[in-house]
């Protein structure tokens, strides 16, 4: 698998590497991608110690969850050994994502007034 954040790309990766990288903010940036391939990955972005928006696509549609900076990196180590026990944990963000985008638009329509 190959782990990629804004700073970084790392090929066939452990979960030493992860947690490394979920250690080092500026290292980290502000996404950190696990991928198996196109299709296949875990993502998180978040700034700092969290929250993160965490994404797992598995071929189909993705799956979105707020997690703490330490959930995010212990899903990432799961998702490495093809666990998906954390799935289980995590707590579904479809409201607060679509709470995030209303903001995000909203803002974004108010910024392009003073334009």
């Amino acid at each position: 698998m190959r782990l990629s954040t804004p700073h970084t790309t790392i090929d066939g990766v452990n979960a030493t590497d992860i947690q490394q990288v979920f250690n080092d903010a500026p290292l980290r940036g502000n996404l950190v991608v696990l991928s198996a391939n196109e299709d296949e990955y875990i993502q998180a972005a978040g700034e700092l110690d969290g929250p993160f928006l965490v994404e797992y696509r598995d071929g189909h549609a993705g799956n979105h969850h707020l997690m703490t900076l330490e959930e995010a990196r212990q899903a990432f180590v799961e998702y490495l050994r093809r666990d998906s026990a954390w799935r289980n944990n995590a707590r579904p963000s479809e409201r607060r994502v679509i709470t995030l985008v209303a903001i995000a638009s909203t803002l974004g329509t108010i910024c392009s007034l003073f334009v």
